[in-house]
């Protein structure tokens, strides 16, 4: 098994958990947008748990994140947005800034 980078890693965890929290909160009224985050997040074990066996982070993003927020993001999280802070915040947290 493959590890993905540890800032990726951490950006996709941390868009797992505010999604539940969305869900938790009621964000997502529509049944449509549910199934289509679903199709967006059904893979992210991918990610987490085999990085580069089967897809990694650009790959992923242009056949899931990218799709949903197309559809989706004016109204709620823009997944690929949230991934980018993610990730630039861990890497300035890592390198002192």
């Amino acid at each position: 098994m493959n590890h993905a980078p540890d800032a990726i890693h951490h950006a996709y965890a941390a868009l797992v958990a505010r999604v539940f929290l969305n869900i938790r909160n009621n964000r997502y009224t529509e049944k449509e947008e549910l199934h289509d985050l679903g199709d967006a997040l059904h893979n992210i074990s991918g990610i987490l748990g085999n990085y580069g066996a089967w897809i990694e982070d650009e790959e992923y993003r242009r056949l899931y994140i990218r799709p949903y927020d197309a559809k989706w993001s004016s109204k709620t999280l823009n997944l690929e947005q949230f991934l980018d802070e993610s990730i630039r915040s861990y890497s300035e947290k890592k390198n002192g800034a």
